[in-house]
């Protein structure tokens, strides 16, 4: 299967997802999704770096959620990488995993989402400084 192939899959999927209505939200800037309608971290499942995201998510009251990634064929990760822009596995799993947290918004209704990687830091008070003045 060529990225082409994996592209038209995933926009036929995509138009027969059933429409949802989205969240209602607080959605101002300061609020505790950055004015977003879901912040996602992409994981690969490393633990010490989705506990450290977790607490730092506590701490600056924000909600986080960290979605667990599917097992990817081999295949389909070669088959990604062999026509896809970047040849390394990790780029390929990167991209794959991205694909699959889109999935993940377009399925919740969510209008917008701020995607994350594991490694990602911020400052604690992000919340107060988004804050429109």
């Amino acid at each position: 299967m060529s990225y082409l192939e994996i592209g038209r899959v995933w926009c036929s999927v995509n138009l027969l997802l059933p429409q949802h209505q989205p969240f209602q939200r607080d959605f101002t800037v300061g609020n505790s999704t950055l004015g977003f309608g879901t912040i996602l971290a992409l994981s690969q499942g490393t633990q010490w770096r989705i506990d450290g995201m977790r607490a730092a998510a506590h701490v600056s009251g924000i909600e986080l959620q960290v979605p667990a990634q599917p097992g990817w064929p081999k295949q389909f990760i070669q088959a990604f990488r062999e026509s896809g822009p970047i040849e390394a596995h990790g780029a390929a799993v990167g991209w794959l995993g991205h694909k699959e947290l889109l999935k993940l918004v377009l399925q919740s209704g969510c209008s917008s989402a701020l995607i994350l990687k594991d490694d990602m830091d911020w400052d604690t008070e992000i919340r107060n400084q988004t804050r429109l003045r």
